[in-house]
């Protein structure tokens, strides 16, 4: 009887053990899906700072936020199941290794774009700045209505 239960106990942990890496791994592959959004929007971002897109630019700046949260909140899940993960299966596994790694790598490649991206973006503000500068106000600040007739009479009678 004894190892009967044994047996079930050992099916039971290896099925825990199983659901956990299936989870782990799927939350690893959504993970690499929102930071491969993230690195196409950081490529359209560039692209609408070359072309001075302003109505774009403010388009991506929500996306890019909704995207950021949809990694946070993926991130919030996946630190647990890491370190469920590593309790069921402490020898690892290599194909979540594997992606884990490329993760690493693809986070890096982002955080590398941002920094170029958001150089370029401050470039094309700067260069905003100045020609907003360099505009030239009239010196002939004279109201729109200067050049109206003075009125001659008042009608004060209600």
């Amino acid at each position: 009887m004894s190892d009967a239960v044994d047996i079930f106990a050992l099916d039971e942990a290896l099925d825990q053990r199983i659901a956990i890496l299936r989870r782990y791994r799927r939350m690893l592959e959504l993970q690499r899906e929102r930071l491969q959004d993230y690195l196409s929007l950081i490529d359209t971002r560039e692209e609408a700072v070359r072309n001075g897109d302003v109505d774009r630019l403010g388009a991506y700046a929500q996306s890019e936020q909704d995207v950021v949260k949809g990694i946070m909140a993926v991130q919030k899940c996946l630190e647990p199941l890491a370190a469920l993960y590593r309790k069921a299966a402490p020898e690892g596994s290599p194909d979540i290794d594997e992606l884990h790694g490329r993760l690493e790598h693809l986070r890096g490649t982002i955080l590398a774009r941002n920094e170029e991206s958001m150089g370029l973006l401050k470039g094309h503000m700067e260069q905003l700045r100045q020609e907003i500068k360099s505009l030239k106000l009239p010196q002939d600040r004279r109201s729109v209505y200067a050049a109206a007739a003075e009125p001659q009479l008042l009608n004060v009678v209600g």
